[in-house]
């Protein structure tokens, strides 16, 4: 079943400003509900930010293009702009994907400003949450990591590596075997107590219509509900409600050979894997660096890192039940 979100437009008219929400550490303050957020219950994290929604025209008037720079610019194979990113010293930076919105984020991240697009807030999320909120959390010191995430017994594991991989179809799994989804493809992690605290992200999820289809019908309740499709199908589905300690870091690789998933830790850790994983690489302020090799540091010295190998024979709930055994496991041994 298609959930039908409401517009923008219908939200305001319902919900008292400001709302607040909560996603990647933020504490994001906006004129109305915004679908995909979980309501902020103060545990967020510690950085704020506020969201003021202006038309098209507006966005495009603030920003001073010939002063831009640009940092990222993604095409289709037709030549048509995909998705173009950039950068101003004083006013920080400028996202734009046709279809998808325009977005300003200042350049300490305290402030965006948006013209989202009228279409079913779905398909405008796919940029809002992907690249505008973790620009602003990333922008007042948290790191990010290309990661998902899921919760056991208060603790997070979590699934880093490119496009591909299958840590979506991971996490997908592993919540449908009872875990909590604490994120879906951006990991927003902060400095704490000697270790790292892992923050969830939006209650969203993109998952393979095949790996929902391969899950008992109770497990794909825990999915939530469907929202859209696209190459995927989007759920609306509960997350983490607060912050908890990372404590175990999987890296999933494809293995050509076939046979039992392999899980071996990675000793020392593995710190290619740790500085290849992180995200949003255009942002690359020596204060990003520094807390980059911080966070990295910490997962070093604090989190067990394992790298998985995938045979081709094996389906991903095949693979989520080994990694499910394998993390019961190291938890209850600590």
């Amino acid at each position: 079943m298609v959930v039908t979100e409401p517009s923008p437009a219908a939200a305001a008219g319902r919900a008292r400003a400001p709302w607040r929400g909560r996603a990647f550490g933020l504490e994001l303050d906006a004129p109305y509900a915004l679908p995909g957020l979980s309501e902020s219950n103060g545990r967020a994290g510690p950085c704020r930010a506020s969201l003021e929604l202006l038309p098209p025209a507006s966005i495009e008037s603030a920003w001073p293009a010939r002063e831009g720079r640009t940092l990222v610019e993604r095409t289709f194979p037709d030549g048509r702009l995909m998705m173009r990113i950039e950068e101003h010293p004083e006013l920080g930076y400028r996202i734009w994907a046709p279809r998808y919105g325009r977005h300003l984020v200042s350049a300490d991240g305290t402030r965006i400003s948006s013209a989202l697009p009228r279409l079913a807030p779905w398909r405008w999320q796919r940029l809002f949450f992907a690249q505008v909120l973790p620009l602003a959390s990333a922008l007042q010191g948290l790191e990010l990591f290309h990661a998902s995430a899921v919760s056991f017994c208060d603790r997070v594991i979590a699934f880093a590596g490119g496009s591909g991989a299958g840590k979506t179809s991971l996490a997908a799994h592993l919540v449908a075997r009872e875990a909590t989804l604490a994120t879906d493809d951006v990991l927003a992690l902060e400095p704490a107590n000697g270790g790292v605290l892992a923050h969830p992200g939006a209650a969203r999820a993109s998952v393979d219509e095949h790996e929902l289809q391969a899950m008992a019908p109770e497990g794909r309740e825990a999915l939530g509900e469907e929202v859209g499709r696209s190459d995927k199908i989007h759920l609306a589905l509960p997350v983490l409600d607060r912050p908890q300690p990372l404590a175990l870091l999987y890296f999933p690789r494809r293995s050509p050979t076939p046979g039992e998933v392999r899980i071996a830790r990675l000793e020392p850790p593995g710190t290619r894997e740790l500085l290849a994983a992180s995200f949003l690489p255009y942002l690359q302020s020596p204060a990003r660096l520094l807390t980059h090799l911080d966070v990295c540091a910490r997962i070093a010295g604090s989190v067990r890192t394992y790298r998985v190998l995938v045979p081709p024979d094996v389906p991903s709930r095949g693979v989520a039940a080994a990694v499910e055994a394998h993390a019961v496991d190291a938890l209850e041994k600590g």
